[in-house]
């Protein structure tokens, strides 16, 4: 007896393994939910089933709003945004006032900038007389992070940037376009018709649904709107001092050039993100622990800090490429064109048949 051992019975535990859905799991720990998806053996996907590289396919319907000179709505997504164009006159003479003569090119040289552009003067004039104004409106409805009021420092960045991209990066629209005539084409000092009047391109942006990717679905939009927008015929009236306008005849708005942007998020894994906390031998393992997201949704924006926009005109040169939020790199550069070229062709695909 004494050689035997009596074993003790088991004892049932009534303690069960901790576990939560992971919609819960999600708030708890954000970037520790995303990197989970992200390294995930089998999948190795974001948490909405997209690869990094793989971005939302946008949908496009024009003509949307009938009150507009053009209008757009684009979808990428749970992102959703009309932009509408209304356009109104702004004289550059009133009754019993001396005409105004306007001639940029002559005032740039006597500044002393003979070899300035086209492009340049243009973006002058424009933002002198406010010819182009964008704006956004981000209801209470497109996302909980907005409220009813004005607009805050979000949505004024936001029109800030486009309002930059038409005219000093882009020059979307030429001045020449907006101009309004005397009926009789009356010539100025540099030997152009003269202006007496402009079109006010007024660009109206409202956000429908929000899920990340405002920039570029908003971008989309207005430049898709414009392509479809149409101007009523109108010429200066000496007699009436005014301008005269035939809604029943209407004219396509020109375009010098049109572009599309592409944005990205960055997402570094803990490791990676505290360095003084990895040594020598490992900062190999860390450094690799890097995501370039393609068309970031609004969960990923929240979890990543750095952020990469490429700007392509159509032709697809790289007309800006804006960074932020990190330490950035060589390599997220490359990674960033090289996307945004295959997504300037889908956006100019989309864009360009409307």
């Amino acid at each position: 007896m004494s050689g035997l051992t009596q074993s003790a019975p088991a004892v049932k535990s009534d303690v069960q393994p901790l576990s939560f859905p992971p919609s819960l799991f999600q708030r708890i720990d954000p970037p520790l939910y995303l990197f989970r998806h992200l390294t995930t053996p089998t999948t190795k996907a974001r948490p909405s089933g997209r690869s990094p590289s793989t971005a939302r396919q946008p949908t496009l319907h024009t003509a949307a709003l009938s009150h507009a000179q053009g209008s757009a709505v684009v979808r990428v997504g749970d992102t959703a945004v009309v932009a509408g164009v209304r356009a109104e006159i702004l004289p550059l003479i009133q009754k019993g006032e001396s005409k105004i003569t306007i001639t940029p090119s002559e005032d740039a040289k006597r500044g002393g900038f003979s070899n300035i552009s086209d492009v340049e003067i243009d973006a002058e004039l424009i933002k002198n007389h406010c010819l182009i104004v964008p704006n956004i409106e981000l209801g209470t409805g497109c996302s909980p992070k907005f409220h009813a009021g004005p607009p805050g420092d979000y949505a004024q960045s936001v029109v800030e940037r486009w309002r930059e991209w038409l005219v000093d990066v882009i020059g979307v629209v030429p001045v020449s376009t907006l101009e309004i005539h005397s009926e009789d084409g009356e010539l100025g000092e540099d030997g152009k018709k003269m202006a007496y009047a402009y079109w006010v391109l007024y660009i109206d942006v409202l956000a429908i649904s929000l899920d990340g990717g405002l920039l570029e679905a908003g971008w989309a939009a207005i430049m898709a709107a414009l392509r479809t927008t149409w101007l009523p015929k109108a010429y200066w009236d000496k007699d009436l001092a005014t301008v005269v306008a035939d809604k029943g005849s209407k004219r396509p708005l020109e375009l010098r050039d049109i572009g599309f942007c592409s944005s990205y998020a960055v997402f570094r894994s803990k490791e990676d993100a505290m360095e003084e906390d990895v040594d020598m031998e490992n900062q190999k393992d860390a450094q690799e622990r890097c995501w370039v997201l393609a068309d970031a949704d609004e969960f990923e924006e929240g979890v990543c800090e750095e952020r990469v926009l490429v700007l392509r005109r159509k032709s697809g040169k790289v007309a800006k490429l804006e960074m932020g939020g990190g330490r950035g790199g060589e390599a997220i550069v490359r990674e960033c064109l090289r996307l945004s070229q295959d997504r300037v062709k889908t956006w100019e695909k989309l864009v360009g048949g409307s």
